[in-house]
């Protein structure tokens, strides 16, 4: 459990990650808490509720998911899903997240 917690706690899953969804688009969100992330397409705050959740912003993240996936990227299909990191994941793992992520900057 202290593995887990460590690597969801790791600055390039966190603060990284957060400031490359800055980059990949203007005002981009992302929830995370522990290993639990969740990219949030929008410059408005994050919602709390699956209703707040507006469905352009699900658009954006399905009009990307098909290149992270040709990238050997699995993210949850929908934008209402959220990922998680697994001690089965490496810092390998996710540096090549981050670096598919970025890619569409």
């Amino acid at each position: 459990h202290r593995r887990l917690l460590a690597r969801g706690a790791r600055p390039s899953l966190g603060a990284h990650l957060e400031a490359g969804w800055k980059r990949l688009a203007k005002g981009v969100s992302m929830a995370r808490v522990g290993s639990l992330f969740w990219p949030y397409l929008d410059a408005k705050p994050v919602p709390t509720t699956a209703e707040g959740i507006d469905a352009e912003v699900v658009g954006r993240f399905h009009a990307r998911y098909r290149t992270w996936l040709d990238k050997g990227v699995y993210l949850p299909p929908s934008g209402y899903e959220v990922g998680f990191l697994s001690t089965a994941h490496s810092t390998a793992d996710v540096d090549r997240l981050l670096e598919v992520l970025f890619s569409e900057a």
